[in-house]
């Protein structure tokens, strides 16, 4: 079972309009249809996407995963000022993130033994096998 689909999107997306933004504001600035300052300001923020996207999918893809192999525990939902900002669980002594639908796949189950291989950049889990209960 794989999950890549849900967790890349979001940084792919951002990376692809930082590095749109980007290619714009270095266009718009060689015109000189806009000032260098608001340039300059434009520039360090979608310098900024790009970097955090990168940050995050690049050990994901190029870096080998994570391996580990244990019992499901700690179970939760993750929340911030009140709204729902992810769900995790433990396993041997790693925190890892769970899509929405992995997180109600593993509550079904009454703490089962699984085998995890978790992105480097994002720390979620991108395949699992259940070995046992």
């Amino acid at each position: 079972m794989t999950f890549m689909d849900r967790i890349t999107d979001g940084d792919l997306l951002m990376g692809i309009v930082g590095l749109l933004g980007l290619g714009w504001i270095i266009r718009q600035l060689l015109n000189r249809n806009i000032e260098l300052a608001a340039g300059l300001v434009f520039g360090l923020l979608f310098c900024g996407m790009v970097s955090v996207s990168a940050k995050t999918l690049l050990p994901d893809f190029l870096e080998q995963r994570l391996v580990l192999e244990g019992r499901v525990e700690n179970l939760q939902q993750v929340y911030n000022k009140g709204r729902l900002v992810g769900h995790t669980f433990d396993i041997g002594r790693e925190t890892v993130n769970v899509t929405p639908l992995l997180y109600e796949q593993l509550k079904e189950r009454a703490n089962p033994v699984v085998r995890v291989e978790v992105g480097r950049g994002s720390n979620y889990v991108y395949r699992i096998e259940y070995i046992g209960n």
